[in-house]
């Protein structure tokens, strides 16, 4: 990770920016804001922890103590668009099924009843916004590259919400 997108839980700030922890009015103000084009750069002042393990991932805690938002990327770079933006509960592994992508769902109604309203229309032939890497422990399905069509892209993958892993 470099030096820019190092980030750390303590109180103290950084060269890179990180001045605070996370509040829920931030994730509602984030996720209005950026929305699909939410990138590093605008999570650059919130105090988080990498968390990933091939990927780039990043845990913000959130003031209070209930919620934590889970980022991930396959790029380091602060402008790339993140692959996902889950808000869910503390102490819980991110879970597609409960938790929202905040740049598609709509926070309120997720914190006020565990409603998931989509505010903005996913991805183009996507039913679920997240592209899921094939090596997390809380990926919810994969599929061999070879049952996959011969003629899809790397792009189309992409679009279509799917991690390509490679060897």
């Amino acid at each position: 990770m470099n030096s820019a997108m190092r980030q750390k839980q303590s109180g103290e700030s950084e060269p890179g920016g990180v001045t605070r922890v996370m509040t829920l009015d931030d994730v509602r103000a984030i996720a209005q804001q950026a929305g699909p084009d939410l990138t590093y750069s605008d999570l650059r002042d919130f105090f988080g922890t990498d968390v990933g393990s091939g990927l780039f991932i990043m845990n913000y805690d959130i003031e209070g103590g209930d919620y934590h938002l889970m980022v991930g990327s396959a790029s380091t770079d602060m402008n790339t668009p993140v692959w996902y933006a889950y808000l869910g509960r503390t102490g819980n592994a991110p879970d597609v099924n409960k938790d929202i992508d905040i740049r598609y769902y709509d926070v309120d109604k997720y914190l006020a009843d565990g409603i998931h309203e989509l505010v903005r229309p996913l991805p183009e032939g996507n039913t679920q916004p997240t592209p899921q890497p094939a090596h997390e422990p809380w990926m919810s399905s994969w599929s061999p590259l070879s049952s996959l069509p011969a003629d899809l892209s790397m792009e189309q993958a992409i679009g279509n919400g799917m991690a390509v892993v490679g060897y």
